[in-house]
């Protein structure tokens, strides 16, 4: 999970494939070995920290800073950024990273390593 590139495929049941807006493309999200977090959201930028405990593959993201968009896809950019604070869980396989909330079976998010 720790320093790699994860390029978002999926918001909830949203695959990315499906959006018009060319920089929902863009989107990504790294974990730095040091506990920091940053990514992009469309054309919004974000930083902060995380905890996680690869043994019980639990997750959870501080606060994070964003930087202010010049404009923003509110299929891809907004269901992000609300996922992510709401994140508990963490599965990594196949290439794959898969983001899962308290609520729900199936991944919030899901990311391709680049």
């Amino acid at each position: 999970m720790l320093n790699t590139r994860w390029k978002l495929t999926y918001v909830g049941n949203f695959p990315l494939l499906a959006s018009s807006y060319s920089y929902d493309f863009d989107s990504y999200i790294e974990f730095r070995a040091n506990n920091l977090v940053n990514g992009l959201a469309t054309y919004t930028a974000f930083n902060g920290k995380f905890a996680y405990k690869p043994a019980t593959q639990q997750l959870s993201l501080e606060p994070l800073t964003l930087a202010t968009p010049t404009c923003n896809s509110p299929t891809v950019a907004a269901r992000y950024l609300a996922a992510l604070p709401t994140i508990v869980r963490y599965e990594v396989a196949d290439g794959s990273l898969r983001l899962y909330d308290a609520q729900n079976a199936k991944p919030q998010l899901v990311f391709e390593a680049e």
